[in-house]
């Protein structure tokens, strides 16, 4: 949605390890940009793992897009 506000410049978006890989939230964001339109949108890389805990990945789950808006 915050995309294509018209009230938001999307300055970026981060994506990271949660219960999802890093590879595979990297796929889903570049597939959610490509889907709106948005390539020229940057993609920056979180962290790979987690920092407290052990690694969790659970595959019916398909990641989350954190985005950075002005």
């Amino acid at each position: 949605m915050a995309a294509h506000h018209p009230s938001l410049k999307l300055l970026g978006t981060i994506r990271t390890h949660g219960n999802a890989s890093l590879s595979n939230t990297t796929q889903n964001t570049n597939m959610i940009l490509t889907a709106l339109g948005r390539t020229d949108i940057p993609v920056y890389p979180g962290t790979a793992k987690p920092f407290h805990r052990d690694e969790v990945v659970t595959f019916d789950v398909h990641g989350i897009l954190i985005v950075f808006v002005s």
